[in-house]
């Protein structure tokens, strides 16, 4: 993970595209909590005029438990949009971390290499993705005579 400055980690590495991505999760994750409210309470719908058409009269209790239902439904469905979108913030977060890393540390690397000519072998965190990418750079670099294992001070 980068750090900054004062030593400490940085979680947005690429702040425009893991901003889009968290914006996504987040429009993604109010579209399916809002299909599952608007289900609920089509669900209750049914079921209060299923009452009806049985013939129950509109004080009936049942429409009573319906009403009671709903409501508590609501409340529950806010706290589960609140939870599950916080959940998703948060993993979208650190999975995107994991995407920006190592396109950041390609970017600052082909920098590098536009400066000196050469440079040492590419290196992504330890938990990074595109591992393959970095595998697949390296040995090209390598057997271009661009980049060479060890250290390369004395170029």
């Amino acid at each position: 993970m980068k750090t900054n400055k004062n030593n400490r980690k940085v979680l947005l590495i690429l702040p425009s595209f893991q901003i889009k991505f968290l914006k996504f999760l987040f429009l993604l994750t109010l579209l399916i909590c809002t299909l599952f409210y608007f289900s609920i309470f089509f669900f209750i719908s049914y079921w209060r005029d299923l009452g009806l058409q049985a013939g129950l009269e509109a004080n009936n209790v049942f429409f009573d438990f319906l009403e009671q239902m709903k409501i508590t439904l609501g409340y529950v469905l806010v706290g589960v949009i609140f939870l599950t979108t916080l959940l998703v913030t948060t993993l979208g977060l650190y999975m995107s971390n994991k995407m920006a890393g190592p396109i950041y540390n390609l970017v600052k690397y082909f920098q590098d290499l536009s400066i000196s000519g050469w440079t040492k072998p590419i290196a992504f965190r330890a938990n990074d993705y595109f591992v393959e990418l970095m595998e697949s750079l390296n040995q090209f670099l390598e057997k271009q005579g661009i980049a060479k294992k060890g250290n390369n001070e004395n170029h």
